[in-house]
């Protein structure tokens, strides 16, 4: 992961493919991609309210959506975007169901005490209790925390949880998010904190992740980083960053 210091502003991506779809009722209900001509990235934006509100998603010139890629949450149920890697805008502007509740719903129980929340996408595919933490950390301290609340670093094993996450993160558009994948072995294998390896070729990585070495440090620890669409990178485990715990 190159370091934080480059990281200084939106980097766009030349011929992007993007949701493409008008006045839908969900984004979920977008199935066409387009291939966006150049000098242009992917744009979603909700309006309306209640039963009443769509989605637009589509390409859009560069120099029209703000340097700062992201969210325009002027108000509570308007929402536009400007994301760039391939797909973002399926989920850019797209609602997370919430529900903050000590029952069973479908597998999972969520223990909702000290901030944690059940967090479900629309198609019930993906569920997780998980708490999103505000302060920075590193990742150690950050695993420490998560475990004090009963918890762990959060588990995105697999394409559901882990977009379901992005939906949430993006409201909050931080630097990254720590989240349970670790080199814990030292071997440049990466595995969650439940000791299930990550698949290096079918995760949510970057472009070039992980790339496990830069500027002479070593990358053994895995965030979710925002100048990415929150796609994972590795990283150093003490730079500090906010984080997600799970409880399961």
């Amino acid at each position: 992961m190159a370091d934080i210091s480059h990281h200084t502003g939106a980097m766009f991506k030349d011929a992007l493919s993007c949701y493409q779809c008008l006045s839908v009722s969900s984004p979920e209900n977008c199935n066409t991609q387009v291939t966006c001509p150049d000098g242009q990235i992917c744009y979603a934006e909700r309006y309306g309210s209640g039963t009443s509100t769509a989605y637009n998603m589509l390409c859009k010139a560069k120099e029209l959506c703000n340097p700062v890629v992201g969210r325009d949450l002027s108000s509570r149920d308007v929402c536009s975007s400007c994301c760039d890697s391939d797909g973002c805008n399926q989920y850019a502007c797209a609602p997370v169901s919430t529900t903050v509740q000590t029952t069973v719903a479908g597998q999972i129980t969520c223990d909702t005490s000290a901030g944690y929340q059940l967090f479900t996408n629309t198609a019930g595919s993906a569920q997780l209790c998980a708490k999103i933490h505000s302060e920075r950390k590193s990742w150690d301290e950050a695993r420490t925390m998560c475990q004090s609340e009963g918890g762990d670093l959060v588990v995105l094993d697999s394409a559901a949880k882990s977009l379901l996450m992005k939906h949430q993160v993006y409201q909050h558009r931080h630097t990254g998010y720590w989240i349970g994948g670790k080199d814990l072995l030292g071997q440049d294998t990466f595995q969650w904190v439940n000791n299930q390896d990550i698949a290096l070729d079918i995760g949510d990585w970057a472009n070039g992740q992980p790339n496990n070495f830069d500027g002479g440090h070593a990358q053994d620890c895995v965030n979710m980083w925002g100048q990415d669409d929150y796609e994972w990178h590795d990283d150093m485990c003490a730079r500090p960053l906010e984080f997600i715990c799970e409880r399961s």
